[in-house]
């Protein structure tokens, strides 16, 4: 059961770090579904497996219809989904165990940069959807690899281990990079 729930979020976050700036609506509803999945999942730990896989796809799917019908405000969802993906890094690099302190550093990352986020530029959507995307794909390994990634890695845990973090790492890199440069459009000449 891992194995297809880690290709899920391994496609998900594979779309939102290739096209998320392109596909910005699209790569919201891809987000919403992603979090929404990796917080229920986190979320439901002591439920057996099979009912936290269906209770995860559920709620990502119902938070990606709500952030896809709710574009006109991206902006801001971008920026706390940013937070939100800063906060787990901060939380795996410090390694705090407390789900209370845990749960008001996602919420208070999400909240401060998504409150921010139309005044944190304009590469804002490649940055947010090039690290959300990378986050994706490394919980989605984690779960598919689990011993090789990331062993028995919850996603505040996930970054602490250094092949997660460097994946993590150059996947963001990579994404924002090629979200950010200019497109070169070729024209060609008319018969």
């Amino acid at each position: 059961m891992y194995v297809i729930y880690g290709l899920i979020l391994v496609a998900s976050g594979v779309f939102i770090a290739s096209y998320g700036n392109v596909l910005f609506r699209f790569a919201l509803a891809a987000l919403g579904f992603g979090i929404g999945a990796i917080l229920a999942w986190w979320l439901t730990a002591s439920q057996p497996d099979t009912l936290r896989i269906l209770i995860s796809v559920g709620i990502g799917g119902i938070t990606g219809v709500v952030l896809y019908m709710l574009v006109r405000i991206g902006i801001y969802i971008a920026g706390g989904i940013l937070g939100l993906v800063l906060a787990f890094l901060l939380i795996s690099l410090c390694g705090i165990s407390s789900d209370v302190v845990n749960a008001v550093i996602l919420i208070g990352g999400a909240g401060v940069a998504g409150f921010f986020g139309p005044r944190l530029g304009s590469n804002l959507i490649a940055i947010a959807t090039g690290s959300a995307g990378a986050f994706q794909i490394v919980y989605g390994l984690a779960l598919i690899f689990g011993e090789q990634v990331a062993p028995g890695a919850q996603p505040t845990e996930l970054l602490v281990r250094p092949l997660a973090l460097a994946v993590f790492l150059v996947i963001a890199v990579i994404s924002v990079l090629t979200q950010t440069r200019k497109r070169v459009v070729a024209i060609s000449p008319g018969r």
